[in-house]
Protein backbone atom coordinates (compact mmCIF):
# COMPACT_ATOMS: atom_id res chain seq x y z
CA UNK A 1 0.00 0.00 0.00
CA UNK A 2 1.52 3.69 -0.54
CA UNK A 3 1.27 6.31 1.14
CA UNK A 4 -1.09 9.33 0.07
CA UNK A 5 0.71 11.71 -2.56
CA UNK A 6 -1.41 14.44 -3.99
CA UNK A 7 -0.54 15.17 -7.95
CA UNK A 8 -1.79 18.72 -10.27
CA UNK A 9 -0.56 19.79 -13.60
CA UNK A 10 0.55 23.32 -13.81
CA UNK A 11 -0.53 23.36 -17.01
CA UNK A 12 -3.86 21.58 -17.16
CA UNK A 13 -6.84 22.49 -14.58
CA UNK A 14 -8.07 19.02 -14.48
CA UNK A 15 -8.88 17.19 -11.51
CA UNK A 16 -6.09 14.53 -10.98
CA UNK A 17 -5.90 11.34 -8.55
CA UNK A 18 -2.18 9.19 -9.00
CA UNK A 19 -2.99 6.09 -9.83
CA UNK A 20 -0.01 4.47 -10.66
CA UNK A 21 4.10 5.42 -9.84
CA UNK A 22 7.44 3.94 -10.80
CA UNK A 23 10.61 5.22 -11.86
CA UNK A 24 9.77 5.39 -15.33
CA UNK A 25 6.36 7.15 -15.03
CA UNK A 26 2.76 7.46 -13.58
CA UNK A 27 -0.44 7.46 -14.14
CA UNK A 28 -3.52 9.57 -13.26
CA UNK A 29 -7.20 9.19 -13.30
CA UNK A 30 -9.28 12.57 -14.48
CA UNK A 31 -12.45 13.18 -15.41
CA UNK A 32 -11.91 14.56 -18.96
CA UNK A 33 -9.44 12.52 -21.56
CA UNK A 34 -5.76 14.64 -21.64
CA UNK A 35 -3.94 14.79 -24.93
CA UNK A 36 -1.48 12.28 -25.53
CA UNK A 37 2.23 13.45 -26.41
CA UNK A 38 1.69 16.62 -24.24
CA UNK A 39 4.55 17.91 -22.16
CA UNK A 40 3.15 19.20 -19.16
CA UNK A 41 4.95 20.26 -15.41
CA UNK A 42 3.55 17.93 -12.32
CA UNK A 43 3.54 19.05 -8.32
CA UNK A 44 3.73 15.55 -6.32
CA UNK A 45 2.74 16.94 -2.56
CA UNK A 46 2.20 15.32 0.85
CA UNK A 47 -1.53 16.07 1.60
CA UNK A 48 0.02 17.92 5.02
CA UNK A 49 2.20 19.99 2.23
CA UNK A 50 5.05 19.43 4.26
CA UNK A 51 6.87 17.55 1.38
CA UNK A 52 6.68 18.51 -2.43
CA UNK A 53 8.66 18.00 -5.51
CA UNK A 54 8.00 19.14 -9.46
CA UNK A 55 9.00 16.92 -12.62
CA UNK A 56 8.07 17.19 -15.98
CA UNK A 57 6.32 14.55 -18.27
CA UNK A 58 4.94 13.56 -21.59
CA UNK A 59 1.55 12.01 -22.05
CA UNK A 60 1.78 8.48 -23.89
CA UNK A 61 -1.50 7.19 -23.23
CA UNK A 62 -5.35 8.20 -22.60
CA UNK A 63 -7.86 6.11 -22.39
CA UNK A 64 -11.45 5.02 -20.73
CA UNK A 65 -10.51 4.07 -17.11
CA UNK A 66 -12.12 0.72 -16.93
CA UNK A 67 -11.93 0.79 -12.85
CA UNK A 68 -13.23 4.12 -12.24
CA UNK A 69 -16.23 4.59 -10.82
CA UNK A 70 -19.81 3.42 -12.75
CA UNK A 71 -21.47 7.00 -12.12
CA UNK A 72 -19.02 9.59 -13.32
CA UNK A 73 -16.92 8.81 -16.65
CA UNK A 74 -13.13 8.53 -15.81
CA UNK A 75 -9.87 8.44 -18.25
CA UNK A 76 -6.75 7.31 -16.59
CA UNK A 77 -3.67 8.75 -18.66
CA UNK A 78 0.36 7.84 -18.64
CA UNK A 79 2.79 9.85 -18.32
CA UNK A 80 6.58 8.90 -18.41
CA UNK A 81 9.34 11.33 -16.87
CA UNK A 82 10.92 13.73 -18.91
CA UNK A 83 15.25 14.31 -18.48
CA UNK A 84 14.88 10.99 -16.41
CA UNK A 85 18.74 10.61 -17.65
CA UNK A 86 19.58 13.94 -15.26
CA UNK A 87 21.28 13.05 -12.04
CA UNK A 88 19.20 15.64 -10.29
CA UNK A 89 16.06 14.50 -11.63
CA UNK A 90 16.72 10.79 -10.87
CA UNK A 91 16.97 12.14 -7.24
CA UNK A 92 13.85 13.51 -6.87
CA UNK A 93 11.98 10.48 -9.08
CA UNK A 94 13.48 8.34 -6.18
CA UNK A 95 13.06 10.62 -3.77
CA UNK A 96 8.92 10.66 -4.89
CA UNK A 97 8.68 6.70 -5.39
CA UNK A 98 10.30 6.58 -1.55
CA UNK A 99 7.82 8.86 -0.20
CA UNK A 100 5.40 7.24 -1.77
CA UNK A 101 6.01 3.94 -0.77
CA UNK A 102 7.20 4.76 3.02
CA UNK A 103 4.40 4.51 4.49
CA UNK A 104 1.79 1.39 5.11
CA UNK A 105 -1.78 2.15 6.23
CA UNK A 106 -2.97 -0.36 8.49
CA UNK A 107 -7.27 -0.44 8.59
Amino acid sequence: MTARINVSSLDAQAAMNLADLSTGGFSVRTPEPLPVAQVMRFRFAEPTGSWDVLLTAQSVYSRPDAQGPSDAPSYQTGFRFLNEDSPAVQARIHQLVDRATAMVHFS
